[in-house]
């Protein structure tokens, strides 16, 4: 699966933000600000059912 890391300016802020999956399918927008660290996110992400992960 490829990653994309993508940065966008919204206004005065820039956004980082990931994104990954195929085109066409549903949208799944994880938000986090605890743990601050995209490893330390990953194990939240494994109780995520399968047909979404």
């Amino acid at each position: 699966m490829t990653v994309s890391y993508i940065t966008q300016q919204v206004g005065e802020v820039n956004v980082f933000y990931r994104e990954a999956g195929a085109g066409d399918a549903p949208v799944l927008l994880l938000l986090h600000g605890f743990p601050a660290s995209v490893t330390c996110s990953a194990i939240s992400f494994r109780c995520l059912p399968k047909s979404i992960g």
